[in-house]
């Protein structure tokens, strides 16, 4: 318990003092023994149930016992499933839209002590497989205490560009750090910014903890969007609607889809746009599980995503 308790506060303090030595190592412990202790207390609460109903006797030591063999298959499996990337398909049709697109969109990478730069040329090769036109960041791709090779991503240059935003993590590695890294990225970051590309609008904010946390500013979007009528992308890292008529489709991640069932049930509360395509009054906002792990380097039913939107001009 004492362990378990003060590992996450020492990795804290030991990645923002950037104390390199065996850090990858020691976070790599750390969280996946949280992940295996969370998930041998939902299996040994589930297991308990099941024996009351049933009415099965069955004592301590085989309790204990089993529940750790299912425990170590779901760890097993979901450290597997972490690294298992599926392609999201969606089409988008509206009259705004001039020429056939195709877009990438990726959010919460982690891209750092745990997330390393293979599982980053695993994801560049599937999305060379694709052939974007474009790819954009929804937040959330670096990591405190990030200490990797940003210019992986320049070997991946779809015709039209890669933009991005920032997300919490962001800030908490540092604003300016992170921006030196998506510069190394060869990422356009358009917090607080509108760009142009090929008949579309791409309008960016940067995470709330900005404003909230940093004492920065977070643009009204009515102000970027007001003068425009070609069909507008929102990057946006927290899946909450806006308040702007101009918007045709939202981009967001955060909620990793919980990640590892049960925290599904828990985010699911908080965000109740969670994952997948939600459209509400022609408003359409989709939200990614995330394509990296933040925590323990697993995923149990919430596998990681790349999506592919195909843009496309309807009457």
């Amino acid at each position: 318990m004492i362990y378990m308790t003060l590992s996450p506060v020492i990795l804290g303090i030991l990645l923002r003092k950037e104390y390199k030595f065996l850090i990858k190592e020691y976070s790599f412990l750390t969280y996946n023994y949280l992940g295996f202790i969370t998930l041998f207390f939902c299996v040994s609460i589930v297991y308990q149930l099941i024996i009351l109903v049933l009415r099965v006797k069955a004592d301590v030591i085989k309790k204990v016992t089993i529940s750790m063999i299912l425990t170590l298959i779901l760890n097993i499996y979901s450290y597997y499933e972490a690294n298992m990337i599926k392609i999201e398909r969606i089409v988008i049709k509206s009259p705004k839209i001039t020429k056939h697109l195709r877009l990438g969109f990726i959010s919460d990478l982690h891209h750092g002590h745990l997330v390393g730069d293979n599982f980053v040329e695993k994801v560049i090769e599937k999305l060379k497989e694709e052939r974007v036109d474009l790819l954009l960041f929804g937040g959330d791709i670096l990591e405190v205490g990030w200490d990797n090779n940003a210019e992986l991503w320049n070997n991946y240059n779809p015709c039209l560009g890669k933009f991005g935003v920032s997300g919490n993590h962001e800030f908490y590695m540092g604003y300016e750090k992170a921006k030196k890294v998506f510069e190394k990225m060869g990422v356009t970051l358009i917090d607080n910014k509108i760009v142009h590309v090929k008949g579309i609008n791409i309008v960016g904010l940067p995470d709330e903890v900005y404003q909230t946390q940093f004492g920065g500013k977070i643009e009204d979007i009515k102000s970027l969007t007001k003068h425009s009528d070609k069909f507008t992308i929102l990057l946006k890292h927290r899946p909450r609607v806006v308040n702007a008529e101009n918007i045709d489709l939202q981009l967001s991640g955060h909620t990793h889809k919980g990640q590892i069932l049960p925290f599904s049930l828990v985010t699911k509360i908080f965000y109740p746009l969670h994952s997948g395509l939600y459209v509400k009054n022609n408003y359409k906002i989709y939200v990614s599980r995330g394509i990296g792990t933040w925590g323990p380097r697993m995923r149990l039913l919430a596998p990681p995503e790349i999506t592919i939107i195909e843009l496309i001009k309807s009457d």
